[in-house]
Parts: C-alpha cells; sequence; structure tokens
C-alpha cells in the first residue's frame, strides 16, 4: 500500500481564462458551422473574374477553374466578365 506521502503530487486544478473560454467556444461554434463574432466583422475578399477568348471560343472550363480558385480562397466573386472579341495588335516601327 501506498501512503499518501509517496503518492506524486497533484497538480493545482486549472482554472481557465477568459481568453481560454474564448478560444474553446470559437472552436465549438466553428465546428457547429456557426460563424464566430471576428469572421463575421471580417469581410471576404471581393474579385471580379475577367475571361477573355478568341470569337466562338468556350471559355465554360476557364470560367469554372476560376470560380473554383477563387471560392478555395473563400473569395466573394462579385461578377464574371467573359469577352470573345479578338484583340488585334499591330506592331509598331
Amino acid at each position: 500500500m501506498v501512503s499518501e506521502s509517496e503518492r506524486a503530487p497533484r497538480a493545482a486544478p486549472h482554472r481557465r481564462t477568459e481568453g481560454d473560454r474564448e478560444r474553446r467556444q470559437n472552436l465549438a461554434d466553428i465546428a457547429a458551422g456557426i460563424p464566430t463574432a471576428t469572421e463575421s466583422k471580417v469581410r471576404k475578399f471581393r474579385v471580379v473574374i475577367y475571361l477573355c477568348g478568341a470569337p466562338n471560343t468556350d471559355l465554360s472550363s476557364a470560367r469554372e477553374l476560376c470560380e473554383a480558385y477563387a471560392n478555395s480562397l473563400s473569395w466573394d466573386v462579385v461578377a464574371v466578365l467573359e469577352d470573345d472579341v479578338l484583340i488585334h495588335l499591330r506592331r509598331v516601327p
């Protein structure tokens, strides 16, 4: 039998600080799909996707790729502009 004096000392109960409580609450909210207080104050980065191609070019795959990339970065796509006008460049002597 182990006496009281031979037992390993117990650590004092850990008291959570306000920062710990807030961090744990934010983690629980995120897990539940609820936006945190700081998340709701931060606005998403807004972008406009501009696609340019030759006449009669199908830009749908490029559009999907660009939109998927913007979504992966949590950007807010406000508009997608598709330009299929052929631009003629001329050499300047």
